[in-house]
């Protein structure tokens, strides 16, 4: 997972932090967070489900 994903990914679900503030933090806009968000989920649902399917 690239590392923007992963950052965004582990403020807001492991540290809870509000959408703006890790926008912040990153240095994006919340938009951007949304987005690297999306595609961390998609990321990580691909990965299960590869790992389960086996």
């Amino acid at each position: 997972m690239p590392v923007k994903q992963k950052q965004a990914f582990i403020l807001r679900c492991y540290q809870y932090l509000p959408l703006k503030e890790t926008a912040e933090l990153l240095g994006v806009k919340a938009g951007t967070v949304k987005a690297h968000l999306f595609k961390a989920l998609r990321n990580l649902r691909q990965q299960l489900t590869n790992y389960i399917s086996v």
